[in-house]
């Protein structure tokens, strides 16, 4: 949801949308402060290690896959995004203007409990 800074009503900031089954884990607002970090999950997914992590622009409502399978992402001041994918933590390359990954992922910390809804 989001509400006007001035005050008012809340609205809906996402919509389910083809076989969508829930939006999780917006979870920043990236630099920019046009694009919000969230998971997407469809039914074909068992817990969030399928799940998809999108860019929303705020601005506009177009959304941008950046990963296929993790979930809870945060953009680090370094050019990273990390994330939890299958017991780890794992960071990749981001491109903060292209909205892009870069390369491939790395794990960061293997064991990494990742509990959805407790």
């Amino acid at each position: 949801m989001t509400v006007p800074a001035s005050g008012g009503s809340h609205r809906p900031l996402t919509t389910l949308i083809d076989d969508e089954i829930d939006h999780n884990f917006p979870t920043e607002v990236l630099p920019d402060g046009e694009h919000l970090l969230f998971g997407i999950l469809n039914p074909d997914v068992v817990g969030c290690d399928g799940a998809q992590v999108v860019a929303l622009s705020l601005l506009t409502g177009e959304r941008k896959v950046l990963l296929e399978g993790g979930a809870q992402a945060r953009y680090l001041s370094s050019g990273h995004l990390v994330y939890a994918r299958a017991g780890a933590l794992l960071a990749v390359g981001f491109d903060l203007e292209r909205l892009e990954v870069i390369g491939e992922p790395t794990v960061v910390v293997d064991g990494v409990r990742h509990q959805v809804g407790a």
